[in-house]
């Protein structure tokens, strides 16, 4: 199992512990167009949405910060009360507000949108991110060294 997989896998199962028990929680299908939303009153399905890096070091980069971004589609066949999206929108942002993942920093909420509306039918989307590091199989050639001056440098008389 690759980096991506291990977090989205902990994100899917920190959502199964706190979303209603009528939710179906689980990572996004392979085949969307297979994958019917109306057989649940409720469901959360997390997926990768990217990453941005950034360079740790100027001359070498073999290692870098990895910001990771994971998307949460939540769907819903009410707004208000218990199993409602607003209810659940919450528990969903609470659960997951910096939440600790293993290889990564705890997660943090990046936004979350209403993303479509049909009769019977409400569509958000979440989107937390954390950093992680990014790690090449190529460490490329080494650097030279500037020397170590053990003893001041002479100074120059005008």
């Amino acid at each position: 199992m690759n980096q991506i997989e291990r977090l989205q896998e902990q994100i899917v199962e920190r959502l199964k512990l706190n979303l209603p028990s009528i939710a179906y929680v689980g990572g996004f299908p392979s085949k969307p167009e297979e994958f019917d939303l109306a057989n649940f009153q409720m469901a959360a399905l997390v997926h990768y949405g990217g990453a941005r890096y950034a360079s740790d070091n100027a001359l070498n980069h073999a290692s870098q910060s990895r910001s990771m971004r994971f998307v949460i589609a939540l769907n819903f066949t009410t707004l208000e009360g218990e199993h409602g999206a607003y209810a659940v929108l919450e528990r969903c942002r609470s659960a997951l507000q910096n939440f600790p993942l293993a290889g990564a920093s705890p997660l943090m909420m990046e936004r979350e949108d209403l993303a479509d509306q049909s009769p019977g039918q409400w569509r958000w989307q979440m989107e937390v991110s954390c950093q992680a590091r990014s790690i090449s199989d190529h460490q490329g050639p080494r650097r030279p060294v500037p020397p170590i001056l053990r003893h001041p440098p002479l100074k120059q008389e005008d």
